[in-house]
């Protein structure tokens, strides 16, 4: 499990489009946070798929990981189908819905630079002029 799991800790570091799945499916019921609303919030906030979710997305999926990983498991398209039929929220047609908002903003949330906020706050507020 031990190999496993740091080359899967790896990855994630890398991989957006992997941590947000994990993300998605690691979900539990009545959770502080809203995983579906974020994603589609990215629209008008992309910066914070690689911003401020990247480093909340593996905080959160991390240590459940850790605590889930059976050692049975040697490449991750056997554990992501374990894990599937474990998870309580786990909808395929809503998950591929999401990533594919994901992939729009990954394209293109590296090139953006967020406003400063009181500039970014005047420019909406001209906006809803």
């Amino acid at each position: 499990m031990q190999t496993f799991y740091i080359e899967l800790k790896s990855q994630l570091s890398q991989d957006i489009r992997l941590l947000t799945y994990l993300r998605l499916v690691l979900d539990k019921p009545n959770d502080l946070v809203d995983i579906e609303q974020d994603i589609r919030d990215l629209f008008g906030f992309p910066e914070r798929l690689l911003g401020s979710y990247r480093t909340e997305w593996l905080h959160y999926c991390l240590p459940q990981l850790a605590k889930c990983i059976p050692d049975i498991f040697t490449n991750e398209i056997q554990f992501i189908a374990w894990l599937e039929q474990q998870s309580p929220r786990f909808d395929s047609s809503k998950v591929k819905e999401l990533l594919t908002i994901v992939d729009q903003v990954s394209d293109f949330s590296e090139k953006l630079v967020p406003f400063p906020t009181p500039l970014r706050n005047h420019v909406y507020q001209l906006l809803k002029l």
